[in-house]
């Protein structure tokens, strides 16, 4: 309970954060992709969150913004840890079949998400979807907006 009121709260100081205005760079412009992919079927821009797993805590609480002009914002709240919110923002890139972005200025990772309907899979370092047990904790899940 006390992790879903936390989550809650997050996502709400992130979306009045995400108010304001900053500086984006230029998007990084993309091959156009051919045939029934997500850069060109689905509604793929808006804002994602979930819970995702963590090494040495009970989750963190990720929101990434993808907007129409290839600008990304993502923010990260550790769950137990203090109070610091870990935000990052910067462009993306489709990769050439059109299906996952690439995050640019991610050095720490994860960088990758395979785009499908209203939902992100986070993917590891190869490129690959995650798999076994934990698999669906490495989803994000587009919010509706109101």
């Amino acid at each position: 309970m006390r992790r879903q009121i936390t989550a809650i709260t997050f996502a709400t100081i992130a979306f009045f954060l995400y108010g304001c205005d900053a500086e984006v760079p230029t998007p990084v412009a993309h091959q156009a992709a051919s045939g029934h992919v997500s850069v060109n079927s689905l509604d793929w821009q808006g804002r994602y969150s979930g819970v995702l797993p963590c090494a040495d805590c009970p989750g963190i609480v990720t929101l990434l913004t993808l907007d129409l002009d290839q600008s990304y914002r993502l923010s990260k709240y550790y769950l137990g840890k203090d109070d610091k919110l870990f935000e990052r923002r910067g462009v993306f890139i489709w990769e050439e079949k059109g299906s996952v972005i690439h995050l640019q200025n991610s050095p720490d990772g994860p960088d990758r998400y395979q785009v499908g309907e209203n939902i992100l899979f986070q993917l590891d370092k190869q490129g690959k979807r995650i798999s076994g047990d934990l698999a669906e904790d490495y989803i994000l899940h587009k919010v509706k907006d109101d």
